[in-house]
Parts: structure tokens; sequence; C-alpha cells
């Protein structure tokens, strides 16, 4: 069969990829990796010689102490970076965290790299709860995780001061896995949200914590809060949702600790069966109220 079109030159169609480079030479710089086990006292030693960093926040390291102690810390291919010159280049509130929590753990370890590098170290956003969960599948994540983190602040030991409190990714799955039922609480935070437009977290994290004191009760509550319903005017329900409606044109938010405290005083009103006439938690004067807790 004769080929109207011509002979067709391969070449002419194989892409130009240019030349194929030569294989480099073996890498034989200053620069080493290793897996390494970290003791405290190890630790402690690299703290003492790194003079060139940024200021340590405790409640990071804290969170990640808490991590070690409950096993949580993994050797999961994040290094610890250590320059020429002996400076921590990142690494610092992991190795603070080993110190406070007196445990050795497993790390990928660099060292040798030029102090230079430090400058380009840490800019890639670094993954939360939100996005464990949605690596798990999990749908509406940010509200989830958001009421997970809420449920595990509100009941620690100090549930007003969130940044202390704020659980790590770690805790925040292990929390979720015994308790996978805080996603039907983040349904009733949602409707809830829908009607009168406050925290769907706050909202969703609350309802949890009152079902696992009753949940018939939990259920009632916010139902009453979302619908409105044959609430009087002394009802605890009643100001808080009449609350909740004021504060949707509020030029000024009220915080999420004040916000959750009002939910926890209208709860344990309405589960006492007493009439509420006002709605207020005294944090100032002589004699300020604590952080109420459920009942």
């Amino acid at each position: 069969m004769s080929n109207i079109i011509g002979t067709i030159n391969d070449d002419e169609y194989r892409p130009n990829y240019g030349s194929i480079p030569r294989k480099p030479k073996p890498y034989s710089g200053p620069v080493k990796t290793a897996v390494e086990w970290i003791t405290p006292e190890r630790a402690e030693l690299w703290l003492i010689h790194n003079t060139h960093n940024r200021n340590v926040n405790e409640t990071i390291v804290k969170r990640i102490a808490r991590d070690i102690e409950n096993e949580n810390f993994h050797l999961n291919g994040e290094t610890i970076k250590i320059s020429d010159d002996g400076t921590i280049i990142d690494g610092q509130h992991r190795l603070w965290a080993i110190v406070g929590a007196e445990t050795g753990v497993w790390s990928v370890v660099v060292t040798g790299l030029p102090l230079s590098a430090q400058e380009s170290v840490d800019r890639v956003k670094v993954r939360n709860i939100s996005d464990a969960l949605r690596m798990r599948g999990e749908v509406n994540s940010n509200v989830l995780a958001g009421a997970i983190a809420g449920a595990i602040i509100l009941q620690s030991p100090t549930p007003s001061d969130v940044a202390r409190a704020w659980p790590s990714v770690d805790e925040a799955l292990e929390y979720y896995g015994l308790h996978p039922e805080i996603k039907e609480s983040v349904r009733y935070g949602e409707n809830l949200t829908r009607v009168v437009k406050t925290s769907s977290t706050i909202a969703s994290a609350l309802h949890h914590i009152f079902a696992k004191i009753d949940e018939e009760d939990a259920n009632a509550f916010f139902d009453s809060l979302t619908t409105g319903l044959n609430l009087t005017n002394d009802s605890p329900v009643y100001k808080l949702r009449d609350f909740m409606v004021k504060e949707m044109t509020a030029p000024r938010r009220v915080s999420r600790t004040r916000l959750s405290a009002f939910y926890i005083k209208a709860w344990n009103s309405y589960r006492a069966g007493k009439p509420m006439h006002l709605l207020r938690w005294a944090t100032g004067g002589v004699h300020p109220e604590e952080f109420p807790r459920p009942e």
C-alpha cells in the first residue's frame, strides 16, 4: 500500500529533551542524616549551644511533651536540623519537650547545614486537626475539628485558657476515637447556627459535653434553643437564646470563653429546674466567679 503522505522521519516527531545529564558524583559534603535516639540529656546539651533561634512558645512545648508522655510522638520523617556551628535550625520546641517529658524519642537528625538554611525553614503549612480528619475521609472536617478541640478544652483543668489547653493533633484524634458520637453533636450545633448564627464549633462541643451528662436533656435543651418554642421569659433556654439573637447584631461579639460560660450557666439552671432572671458571668470585682462546670 502506498503512503500518500510520504515517509515519516521519526526524529522529526520525537520530543527534544536535551542532552541526558551525566550521573552526578556521590555527595561528600558536611551534611549528614541519621535516625537517632535523643535522650533528655542530649537534647539539653544541644539546647545549651543553641544561641540563634526564635523565642520558645511554652504552650507548644507542653503540647508536644504531652504527646511524648502519652506515647503519641512518632518517628514520621520530620527532622531536627542542626547547623555546622551547633545552632538548632529546626526542632527546638521538640527538644525542649523531650527535656520536659523526661523521656527519649527517635528522630531523624540532620547535621552540618549552613546557618543560612534557617531562613527557608517552616515555610510550609503545618497539618492541623482538620487536615488529619479530612485525610481520614471525614466530611465537614473544620467544624468537627473545632468541636473536638472545644470539647477537650472545656473539660480540661484550664477551660478559660484556650491556648494552653488546645490539644495536639494526636490528642484530638485519640479523643475522637474514644468519642465518635461527637459527630452527632455537630448536627445539633449546625442546626442551631442556621437559626441564630452563633459559633457552630462551640455549640457542637457543648452539646457533646451535655450529652455525656444526660443525652435526652441535651437534645431537648438544644431543640428548644433552636426553635425557641414554648419558652417563658424566665426560662434559662430563653435567656441564652435571647442573648444569642442580640449577639447577631452586636458591634462586637462576645469571646468564645464567655459564650461557653453562658451556655453552661443556662444548662445548669435548666437541669436544676430553676428560673433564670439574668444570664451573667461575673469575672471582675472582689469575688469573681470561676469558670462554670456543667452539672
